[in-house]
């Protein structure tokens, strides 16, 4: 049976569109299409020859057309701005119902990229070019007709946006929206965590015994520089689980605040790529490296007692330091992260910071006997130096493991203190630039 010839050329090809969207890809096969035409499928094959000879008269037929969209625009606003954003924006009135669509999205994309290797070479891949060429000029001369017509818009951008119905892809949103959104990110901020940990030593034999045998190498080093050669042991009842215990409690925080600085510069790809809120990021990396402390603790606790320090009810405080330091640890992270992004020098001060902050929170030594009794400094020096975070937390934690060690009784209330207000200040800080990430 010959095609009528009523039927034209590009009315096939309109149903080989249809038929297309219908079946997929993959599904779409030349009795469809002629089902779809009102056609005999030996109608198809004589006009076009097989499938791909269809497809490809279809492609030919797109980039014919590519433009047309632009160009019906034009006629039918009277502005070429208003044109511009009808062809770049559809009406959402006009867009098919996903429910209606038989074939699901993630099918189609597996079905087209099966379409595509089937027709793919250079008929269709200078098609394709066509296609873009033909829509991208277009698309540029609206684009002149609104550089030539443009008028300075009466009021702010703000003003202009609104009345193209247009809002920021990224804006801030309000403070405890943020905090919600945070939230429902929480276990997307556990697993990044988790499998940051369980990467960062795959490559080596050991694995994630280096989870242990770093600080415990660590402390053997300081013990034996500090202790030993230098003498620091002489004055300080159990020096081994003193000098233990301010280094891993040390340690937590100085490996927050260093990966906290970088969680934003270091993540660039991922913030351009994905929204979320940022926060999640400093965020992840002070879970991280709380699961490590977790272990380190372990050790530590093993340590303290085979010292000949036995538990006793003051341990059970011990997580309430942790909770404390924690909630430290993200509001310093949060701010560090925020000054990471920018300021390009931070991450080569940062280490003689924290050099400097290891020395200022007595993690070798007593720091009252060393600073009043052996420097012969004042009192209030000493208070100061206990008032430091790091020295406050690492003051307690040392109470509550060594029975011979008394701080100062304010070091409790210092902890309280910087936890609340780095917290806040550290969120509110971080929140203020949230559009701003990712920028430049």
């Amino acid at each position: 049976m010959g095609r009528p010839r009523t039927t034209s050329d590009e009315a096939i090809l309109q149903a080989t569109a249809r038929a297309l969207g219908r079946h997929g890809p993959a599904g779409l096969t030349l009795a469809a299409v002629a089902g779809e035409a009102g056609l005999a499928p030996a109608t198809l094959v004589q006009r076009f020859g097989s499938k791909r000879g269809l497809l490809l008269a279809l492609a030919a037929h797109s980039a014919e057309t590519a433009g047309r969209p632009f160009e019906r625009a034009g006629k039918e606003h009277a502005t070429p701005l208003a044109a511009l954003r009808a062809a770049l924006v559809p009406d959402r009135s006009r867009r098919p119902d996903p429910a209606a669509l038989p074939v699901r999205l993630k099918d189609r994309r597996a079905k087209a990229l099966a379409t595509h290797r089937r027709i793919t070479g250079p008929p269709a891949l200078s098609r394709g070019m066509i296609v873009a060429r033909h829509s991208g000029h277009q698309r540029e001369v609206l684009m002149s007709h609104v550089e030539e017509t443009a008028e300075p818009a009466p009021g702010s951008l703000a003003e202009l946006a609104r009345r193209h119905g247009l809002r920021p892809a990224i804006a801030r949103p309000r403070f405890p929206v943020y905090l919600r959104r945070l939230w429902e990110r929480r276990h997307f901020v556990l697993t990044y965590a988790t499998s940051r940990n369980v990467s960062r030593y795959s490559g080596s034999a050991l694995g994630q015994l280096w989870q242990v045998i770093t600080p415990l190498l660590n402390a053997a080093i300081y013990y034996v520089m500090f202790g030993l050669i230098l003498g620091g042991s002489d004055r300080v009842p159990n020096y081994p689980a003193f000098l233990l215990t301010g280094m891993f409690v040390f340690t937590y925080t100085q490996r927050t605040a260093t990966a906290g600085a970088k969680s934003i510069s270091g993540n660039l790809s991922l913030i351009r790529a994905l929204h979320f809120p940022r926060a999640s990021l400093p965020l992840a990396y002070t879970i991280q490296e709380l699961q490590q402390l977790a272990i380190s603790m372990g050790v530590l606790l093993l340590i303290v007692v085979l010292t000949g320090e036995l538990p006793n009810w003051f341990w059970l405080m011990i997580p309430v330091v942790l909770v404390l330091q924690t909630t430290f640890n993200i509001g310093a992270g949060l701010i560090l992260a925020r000054l990471g992004s920018q300021l390009r020098d931070l991450g080569q001060l940062l280490p003689f910071i924290m050099r400097t902050w290891l020395y200022a929170s007595g993690v070798f030594f007593a720091i009252h006997d060393k600073v009043v009794n052996r420097a012969g400094l004042p009192e209030w020096v000493a208070t100061v130096m206990y008032l430091n975070p790091a020295a406050s937390y690492i003051e307690w934690m040392r109470d509550i493991l060594i029975g011979s060690h008394s701080p100062p009784p304010m070091v409790w209330l210092a902890c309280l203190v910087w936890a609340v207000l780095a917290l806040v200040l550290g969120s509110w800080y971080f929140w203020r630039a949230e559009d701003r990430y990712g920028r430049g």
